[in-house]
Parts: C-alpha cells; sequence; structure tokens
C-alpha cells in the first residue's frame, strides 16, 4: 500500500532510520558544575566510541549536545552503554520535540 505522495520503499527507509533525527540523541552531563564545549564533546565522543564514524555533534542550548550518528543502529550501541567524561555520567535520550526542553 502507498501513502499520497510516498513509495512503500521510502516509507521503509523511514521506519530503518535513514533520516537524520531517527538515528539522533540528546546527551549531557548534568552533575557536571562546568559545561564542555561541542568541541570539546566531540572530540571525547570520536575517542569514545571508537569504530563508530562521522558523528556530527549539535550544541543544543549550552548545556545538551546533539548526537547524529550514520546509522540508527551505531546511535543504538552507543546508546546501550553508560558513559562517563571527566568521573560524570552522561544522560542520554533519543531525539524528540520536547527532548531538551526545559520542564517549566
Amino acid at each position: 500500500m502507498e501513502r499520497r505522495g510516498h513509495s512503500s520503499q521510502a516509507l521503509e527507509k523511514n521506519k530503518e532510520g535513514t533520516e537524520p533525527l531517527k538515528r539522533s540523541f540528546v546527551g549531557s552531563f548534568p552533575d557536571c558544575d562546568e559545561i564542555p564545549s561541542r568541541n570539546e564533546i566531540r572530540r571525547w565522543a570520536h575517542q569514545t566510541w571508537k569504530g563508530i564514524f562521522n558523528i556530527q555533534v549539535f550544541d543544543m542550548n549550552g548545556i545538551q549536545f546533539l548526537f547524529e550518528f550514520q546509522s540508527r543502529r551505531d546511535a543504538e550501541s552507543v546508546l546501550a552503554g553508560r558513559w562517563k567524561r571527566n568521573n560524570h555520567y552522561m544522560e542520554l535520550e533519543w531525539w524528540s520535540p520536547t527532548a531538551g526542553a526545559i520542564p517549566m
């Protein structure tokens, strides 16, 4: 079955995580007094997650970072772990429109 304007093949690809935000998550270090820069986080991610290439890191709001992976499988393997930087654990969640939102 095809949706208007979308082939079933295109819909299957989107389910697999070919859209960038379907293979992205938000990370932060809530217990860290000094918030690292995007460049520090990017360097740390490349050194820590060896074997996972072309990770894009974006500063979302000064305290949270968006990590975009080449595949959803890479993102899932990182999310399955527990990651520390300078003795502070990183909290991770899949990207969503409310990820990173500050509760009111």
